[in-house]
């Protein structure tokens, strides 16, 4: 893995973004769609580049772990990261170039072999099926349809539609766990997955109201 290769990316990607904004703002359109575009913008730039940054700067990259990742479909870039929250591991990032996994370094150290393999092939899951791509494609709608809303259907509809909104984000998180749960149980078993939920359970601790919400979207503690 090359920083500074990803730093040139992060950069490029930022620019094109800003300069989309730039022009956007130039052309003068209506306010809703002024609203709408910046909004999707900021969103990009916040979980396309900022999000991957933050972990290439902060956590510790680990060859051995990436390395792994072949194993599963595509080699992609891991970091470790004592993380104080409800999760062993999480993907990162969906621009070309800035995917990347980041593990809970103390979860890890505690897992046996089977366990690794299964935490490392449910993320890769979420890496081969583009999730991170799709929750930002559903934020571009939900994004649009609330500004839009308003305007052509009035009060009561945004109401209904403000309240569905966190049933459609549970909804499709859980969708995008399941897809994963079944991409690793391809490589590694229903078994040994079974034992990996089991022995997570046991590790990670699920409080608060993080811990609440978060399980909202999961049935598992990944």
């Amino acid at each position: 893995m090359n920083p500074r290769k990803l730093m040139i990316y992060a950069g490029l990607y930022t620019g094109v973004f800003i300069y989309i904004a730039f022009n956007l703002i130039l052309s003068k359109p209506p306010l809703t769609i002024l609203i709408i575009g910046l909004s999707i913008i900021l969103m990009v730039l916040l979980l396309g580049v900022v999000e991957p940054m933050l972990v290439l700067l902060r956590d510790e990259y680990t060859e051995e772990y990436t390395n792994r990742t072949s194993w599963y479909g595509r080699r992609t870039p891991v970091f470790l990261r004592s993380i104080p929250a409800n999760y062993a591991g999480m993907s990162v990032g969906f621009l070309p170039k800035l995917k990347f996994i980041v593990l809970n370094r103390d979860a890890l150290a505690k897992m046996d072999e089977n366990c690794k393999k299964a935490l490392l092939a449910h993320e890769m899951g979420h890496i081969m099926y583009n999730h991170m791509a799709k929750h930002v494609l559903l934020g571009i709608v939900l994004i649009s349809l609330s500004v839009v809303i308003p305007i052509f259907l009035g009060f009561i509809p945004s109401i209904i539609y403000i309240l569905l909104i966190p049933v459609i984000l549970i909804r499709n998180v859980r969708k995008h766990e399941q897809e994963a749960t079944g991409y690793a149980i391809l490589y590694v078993g229903h078994e040994s997955y079974d034992t990996f939920i089991i022995r997570l359970r046991e590790l990670v601790e699920v409080k608060g109201i993080t811990g609440f919400l978060y399980m909202l979207t999961h049935d598992h503690p990944e």
